[in-house]
């Protein structure tokens, strides 16, 4: 029988794929939006491409996240602080990609005229990209006790607090306040159009 810990493995590299093609498919979007010059030696077509690759990657990674952090759990030897700190950055990932196809799919493709906009979500990107990498080095300390942000240098988080009960409410309590506040509260966003 098939372990959790071989469905974990296929399901964080579909993640990790699908988010890195997402990220480098905005950034090689945002230079072409950002220096004409380097935009007109293409053509629009692999502009278009690259913004259809990128929300693909991010549609399909946000699909494969659930099952990523269910095998994740199913595969852990126990509750420690670093699954504790694994589950919260998977929300924060999945909050991130989130903004990142919202801010798109509610702008439009006309968002790659505005310089504000494309750094914005170039930045989204980016960070997003990092929250990524940074659970996919806790999962390898914690399944190999090595990890390849080793070689970088970035701080170890063994030594994480637990978060705990009380702190996990807490935390869903201000999220939700947050998604509401984003959902009901602020202005409605209006679509750009392509120029």
């Amino acid at each position: 029988m098939v372990e959790a810990g071989t469905f974990h493995a296929v399901a964080v590299e579909l993640t990790v794929g699908s988010f890195l093609l997402a990220t480098t498919a905005t950034l090689l979007r945002a230079m072409m939006a950002l220096y004409p010059r380097l935009g007109d030696k293409f053509s629009t077509s692999m502009a278009t491409g690259l913004d259809g690759a990128s929300l693909c990657g991010v549609i399909f990674g946000l699909l494969v996240v659930p099952f990523t952090i269910i095998t994740g759990n199913l595969a852990a030897d126990g509750g420690n602080s670093m699954t504790a700190n694994k589950i919260l950055l998977s929300g924060l990932c999945t909050g991130l990609w989130l903004g990142f196809l919202h801010g798109r799919l509610t702008l439009g493709i006309g968002l790659w005229n505005s310089k504000k906009l494309v750094i914005l979500q170039s930045l989204i990107a980016l960070f997003a990209c990092q929250v990524v990498l940074m659970l996919s080095s806790i999962g390898g300390t914690l399944s190999r006790g090595e990890t390849l942000t080793d070689l970088i240098g970035l701080p170890h988080l063994e030594n994480s607090p637990d978060v705990g009960m009380t702190g996990s409410v807490l935390m869903f309590l201000f999220s939700s306040i947050a998604l509401v506040t984003v959902l009901f509260m602020q202005p409605k966003s209006k679509r750009i159009v392509d120029e």
